[in-house]
């Protein structure tokens, strides 16, 4: 899968890996076919795992675990179109887009 990456920066903004193009002419509305329904994400979501969120954190699938055990905050869109993260341990971008390479296996695309 093609993901585009959007770096954190302190005091500025989230980092975010986007899967699903907006749609609609508008930056905020997201429409995708992995949208959690119920408090749960579809099976064929790419970050895998059933349930949304049971703290601030959303998505359960072994991927996104790794990645937080490499030490970032992080958590799927409820639209199903990306995850939302931050580094805790102040890593590099670059160390940052090789654990996203590492865990999740996705090519990064230029913005």
């Amino acid at each position: 899968m093609k993901v585009k990456v959007y770096p954190f920066r302190e005091k500025s903004s989230m980092g975010n890996i986007i899967w699903a193009e907006r749609d609609r002419g508008s930056a905020y509305y997201r429409i995708s076919k992995f949208a959690a329904r119920g408090g749960k994400f579809p099976a064929d979501h790419p970050v895998g795992g059933p349930v949304y969120g049971e703290s601030s954190q959303g998505g359960d699938g072994e991927n996104i675990k790794r990645f937080r055990d490499r030490g970032y905050w992080a958590s799927c869109f409820p639209e199903g179109d990306g995850i939302t993260w931050k580094p805790l341990k102040g890593q590099s971008d670059k160390q940052c887009l090789a654990d996203i390479l590492e865990c999740f296996g996705w090519e990064i695309v230029e913005q």
